[in-house]
């Protein structure tokens, strides 16, 4: 999760949630996203946590990748990348190379 919430974030060097970089907890409030614009969770249900953000966005990668890179490009390659291995799919099914 820390790799992804930091994969996400527009800048490691400051904290989360200044100018709009990325999840924090918000104690009882409960978790809140702040994301500059190209760079939000894909779904209002990803809105919820960083959990459910991963969670929502990995099945975009799978079965509508082209949402998933409207929303967030970072996202889109972090899955690519760290968690795909570079194998990128549409509708569900592996591309071929």
């Amino acid at each position: 999760m820390k790799n992804f919430m930091d994969a996400i974030r527009n800048d490691t060097s400051i904290n989360a949630a200044t100018a709009g970089n990325g999840w924090v907890n918000m104690g009882v409030l409960g978790w809140k996203y702040f994301g500059a614009n190209g760079n939000q969770p894909p779904t209002a249900y990803s809105k919820t946590n960083p959990k459910e953000d991963l969670s929502e966005s990995v099945k975009l990668y799978m079965y509508n990748p082209d949402k998933l890179k409207n929303s967030s490009m970072k996202r889109y390659v972090f899955i690519r990348d760290h968690m795909f291995g570079g194998i990128e799919y549409a509708n569900g099914t592996q591309k071929k190379s």
